[in-house]
């Protein structure tokens, strides 16, 4: 009977968080949480609590580059790839784990080769064979 309540507390939780930071986030800074739903942060959060891996990659830096790597055990590398110089300095300036590796690849090539301009295997091929050198791996995200 508890149940269904303790369910929907937790779905009116999410919701409330999710509404709070839609209000907030346009008149205030971004929190310092990944750009994700919260229910997507939470099963990401028992994941590591539960498989305490040793060894993760991270494909895209940003703010869970920052978020989740305190949440591995003592010992742990987070390896960080990203394409965009810029943004990976940023991640790297702005993170204090001891335990992270952020690492800029360069596509291969820039403007996209592909049709949806988004970027294909040719243009990336650097950045998709990068985290081989490190592997294998416990926990992949690719964010």
């Amino acid at each position: 009977m508890l149940e269904p309540i303790v369910r929907l507390w937790r779905l009116a939780s999410l919701i409330g968080r999710e509404q709070r930071d839609k209000l907030f986030g346009k008149r205030f800074k971004p929190w310092n949480r990944p750009w994700m739903r919260y229910r997507e942060i939470d099963v990401i959060r028992e994941l590591l609590g539960s498989l305490r891996p040793m060894s993760c990659l991270e494909w895209g830096t940003g703010r869970s580059t920052l978020y989740f790597p305190p949440m591995v055990p003592a010992g742990a590398s987070w390896i960080a790839i990203e394409h965009d110089g810029e943004w990976a300095r940023e991640i790297r300036n702005s993170q204090s784990t001891p335990n992270v590796q952020v690492y800029h690849v360069a596509p291969n090539r820039f403007p996209w080769t592909d049709e949806d301009e988004d970027g294909g295997r040719q243009d990336l091929s650097d950045y998709v064979e990068f985290p081989r050198r490190f592997g294998p791996y416990d926990f992949i995200l690719v964010d």
